[in-house]
Formats: structure tokens, sequence, C-alpha cells
């Protein structure tokens, strides 16, 4: 009979439930909380059989929102229950995956859950169940510029994606990533504004002494410079000397994968149509050697693209000519800025209204150049990355940059 009863007994309203948990959160009652979010977690993804509702989700996200448990749970991660914790997370990722009754604008309105996800990562035992949480987040455009422009985001270039525990900083870094290349608008805006902060500790993550944080970065760089919304921010990196060595010097590292990686953004340098005078000195310079090495370089590699790219910056590198000594460096910056200016005009025609006939045109015309531009480089570009594979025999070492080149 009692067995019958406890069937019969009806299950508590989404409301009810979060209630009850903020009840067991007041009293410190972790079994009473842990229960609740259980039934919170049956709610939104169903049971059995059984097929969640959608009225019911949507009266558990108000019901959460009109409480504020869900802040108190994210920051009472760190002492809840493991299976709780599991559940804190899998009800959050829901609820904002889903997006009921607007949770994840809710989550734009209260900053203070991103903030708390991000610093979690300093903390092992909740580090990846909060990075799944942060990585839910932002998909969404209005909570991926919130989280680029805190200064917050620099912890994950100066110290989450270094630390010690791999799987921890693998997730760091996995969430870094989706920052950077989910939401295009906004991640290249967000280059080209902090282009110097983010270059600058970029080549943190290009010297790290962490084998997978090297490999990862190299990738994801080329990843980045090759995405064609990131067109002023490739021109602005490829017209900077500095980061030609630093791709000359990881041709030249140990491991075959990390050169296969480097080569994917050195041959940008290579192919951009408009090199400032300082670049074409260097690849000039140590033209003889870079070609043998390119000659050399993964030969055992079955891939007829790659066979075709490495062909091109041959022939363009035998293509060179050394430039004039009036051609001085301000020239570079003076290319990088007309192209990036160029770009800017080019977006504000597509965006706005024709200022008059004349005006239309010279936009149009900038267009086109911007394009056939971007085509030229894309010409010998083919998809980034590709797994490194067998490790090949090490090509030659590639050359250091010449001396006497400044």
């Amino acid at each position: 009979m009692s067995s019958l009863l406890s069937a019969l007994k009806k299950k508590k309203t989404p409301e009810q439930l979060v209630r009850a948990a903020c009840a067991a959160m007041a009293e410190g009652n972790a079994a009473s909380l842990s229960k609740r979010l259980v039934a919170m977690k049956e709610v939104l993804y169903g049971e059995e059989d059984k097929e969640p509702v959608e009225a019911k989700c949507k009266e558990l996200s108000a019901a959460l929102r009109g409480a504020g448990l869900m802040p108190q749970l994210i920051e009472a991660m760190p002492v809840l229950p493991f299976e709780a914790r599991k559940d804190v997370a899998q009800v959050f990722n829901n609820l904002v995956r889903k997006n009921h009754e607007g949770f994840a604008d809710y989550v734009a309105e209260n900053p203070t859950m991103v903030k708390d996800l991000i610093l979690a990562y300093g903390n092992p035992d909740i580090a990846i169940l909060c990075g799944s949480m942060l990585r839910e987040c932002i998909r969404y455009e209005s909570l991926a510029r919130a989280t680029l422009a805190d200064d917050m985001l620099w912890l994950f270039f100066d110290s989450y994606v270094h630390l010690p525990n791999f799987d921890v900083a693998s997730d760091a870094f996995a969430t870094l990533r989706d920052l950077l290349t989910r939401n295009k608008a906004a991640a290249s805006e967000f280059l080209s504004e902090r282009f110097d902060t983010v270059f600058s500790k970029y080549t943190i993550l290009l010297d790290s002494e962490n084998y997978v944080t090297r490999r990862q970065s190299l990738k994801l760089l080329g990843e980045l410079l090759l995405d064609r919304s990131n067109f002023a921010v490739m021109m602005r990196y490829i017209c900077n000397r500095d980061n030609l060595k630093k791709m000359m010097m990881l041709l030249r590292d140990k491991s075959p994968n990390i050169q296969y990686e480097a080569f994917h953004v050195f041959k940008v340098f290579v192919a951009n149509p408009k090199k400032p005078p300082e670049i074409t000195r260097i690849l000039v310079a140590n033209r003889a050697k870079l070609i043998t090495y390119l000659e050399n370089f993964h030969n055992d590699k079955d891939d007829e693209q790659f066979r075709d790219e490495k062909a091109l910056l041959i022939t363009t590198l035998e293509a060179l000519e050394e430039p004039p000594p009036s051609e001085s460096n301000p020239g570079s910056r003076r290319v990088s800025q007309d192209v990036a200016g160029m770009l800017a005009r080019a977006r504000e025609g597509s965006t706005g209204e024709p200022r008059g006939g004349t005006n239309s045109m010279q936009g149009s015309q900038e267009k086109r150049a911007m394009a056939a531009d971007a085509q030229a480089v894309a010409d010998v570009l083919g998809a980034v990355g590709g797994e490194g594979g067998a490790a090949a025999a090490a090509p030659p070492a590639a050359p250091a940059p010449a001396a006497g080149v400044h």
C-alpha cells in the first residue's frame, strides 16, 4: 500500500523544486539539494521513455531566474558533491543551449556567472565542468562579445593554457579557440582592436615549452589568418618582420608536426602580393636556404595540394627581387595601414547607404581591389591544418634569418 501511495504521489512542480533547492542551499543540506537538482535535470531532459515537456522547461527557467538560484549554484560549485556539480552543469547547459524563456539573455544580464566560470579554471576539481558551461555561453554573440571585452580573458593567454594539468589546459585552449573562431564578427573586431596585446601574448604561446600548447597555437594561428573575416588582421600580421622570423625559427623545430603547422603560416608571408620591403629583404636574403629546405620538406606526404603549395612557394621565392634601398620600413607600415583602411571603407560601403555616384564608384573599386588582394593570397593557400601524421624524416634545418637583416 505504501508503495502504491508513493507512486501516486505527485511530483513537485518546477517552481516547487526551485523553492526546495533554495531552502536546501540556505540550510547547507547537500543531500536535499542533490535530490532537487536530479529532479530539475529530469524536467529538462525527460525520463526514460518520457520526453521533456516544453511548458515545464520554461516554467523551470522562469523559476530559476526569479529566485536567482543559478548564480548561487555556480558560486557554490567548489563545495558541492561531485554528482551535484555534474547536475548543475547539465541543467545550466540545457537552459542556455535551448534558451528557455530567454535564459541566455539572463546570463548576459548577470555577468558574475560568466566571470565565475572563467575563474573556475583555477580549480582543477571544477574546471572542465565549468569550461563546458562557458562554451555554451559563448555560442551566443552577445556573451562572446562580453567575454572578449573583459580583461579576465587574458587569464587564458597568461595562465590557463599553461597549467600543468593537461586536461584542464587543453579544455582552456578549447574555450579560447571558440572565443576566437565561433562568432566571426565579434572575434574579428576583437583581434583588430586589441591586435598588439593579442599577438604579443600569442608569441608567448608559440614559445611555450609545452609541445601541445605550441602545436595547437600554431594551428589556430593559421586558421585565424586564413579566415576571410580576418583579412585586415592577416595583412597586419604578415607585414611584420618579427612574425616572419618567428615562423622561420619554428620551421626549424625538431618536431615534424610543428614544422608542418609553421609552414601553413609561413606560406601566407610568401603568398602576400603586397610584401613590404623589409619582408621581401628577409626572404631574398634567405632564398637559397629556404628553397633547399622546401624541396626536401615532408616529401613523403601523399597530398597533391601540399605539393602544389610547396612548388608555388619555391617559384615565388625564385622570382623575388631585392627592393630598392630607398624603400624603408615606414613603407611597410603604410602598406598595412592602407590595406586596413581599404577594408574599413569597403565594410562601410557594404553596410551604409551610397553617398553619391562618385563615392559609390570609388567604394566599389576599393572592394574589388580588396577582393583581388584576398584572392591573390587565397590562390596559393589551401585548407589549413591536417595532422602531421607519422613523423617524417626531418628535412634539412630551415635557415635562421640572415644576419644583418634589420
